[in-house]
């Protein structure tokens, strides 16, 4: 009987070996992934412009609540005191006449603008950088949905 003791005490001795083993490569693998990660200057530019600034000027223009046959001189309306603060180009507007129909663009405008970002590199911020970037915003009228305004990224002409 000793020697199967032997063995049970080797076993778990083995697998308690394993373990530790495999925290400490799954800690040191955490451990320099978090160190090494490199967040990108310019997708925290664009994260900002796309998901809080672009956002703001639409809750601003739901809020505002035109009427369907003014919501595209509103939107351009607002979009260009929004950037115009910043010297952005605004590089086309386009707005329907009259009251569009359900579902139609009521106005859409491109601007380029120039944002900076914040990037990080071995768990340190790195140093701001500018980008330039071009966004499109477009807004229709639903019966369903009322006011319907989107933002997107596009090419830079």
């Amino acid at each position: 009987m000793p020697v199967i003791d032997h063995q049970r005490g080797a076993v778990r001795l083995l697998l308690v070996l394993a373990a530790v083993v495999g925290g400490c490569l799954l800690g040191g693998y955490l451990l320099i992934g978090a160190l090494l990660s490199a967040g990108s200057a310019e997708s925290d530019a664009r994260d900002r412009l796309l998901k809080v600034e672009a956002q703001e000027i639409i809750r601003g223009l739901e809020s505002q609540n035109p009427a369907p046959g003014d919501l595209g001189e509103a939107l351009v309306s607002r979009v260009t005191s929004h950037f115009g603060v910043y010297g952005e180009a605004i590089l086309r507007q386009e707005v329907a006449p009259g009251v569009p129909a359900d579902g139609e663009t009521a106005g859409e405008i491109d601007v380029r603008v120039v944002r900076t970002g914040q990037g990080t590199a071995l768990g340190q911020p790195t140093g701001p950088e500018s980008f330039t970037m071009c966004v499109r915003f477009r807004t229709q009228w639903s019966r369903d949905g009322g006011i319907v305004t989107t933002v997107r990224e596009i090419g830079c002409p």
